[in-house]
């Protein structure tokens, strides 16, 4: 029998909604969009 599924819950928002490393222009960088859970599980990690 497995476990219940549990109600994930977000933590806050992020407050920044871009990353771009120094020394590349931003023309060059292909884009990368993540949703709130994934950003939340990079903040947990």
């Amino acid at each position: 029998m497995s476990r219940p599924p549990k109600c994930r819950r977000v933590a806050f928002l992020p407050g920044v909604t871009y990353f771009k490393p120094a020394g590349i222009p931003l023309r060059a960088l292909e884009e990368v969009r993540l949703s709130v859970e994934e950003a939340e599980a990079i903040r947990l990690k």
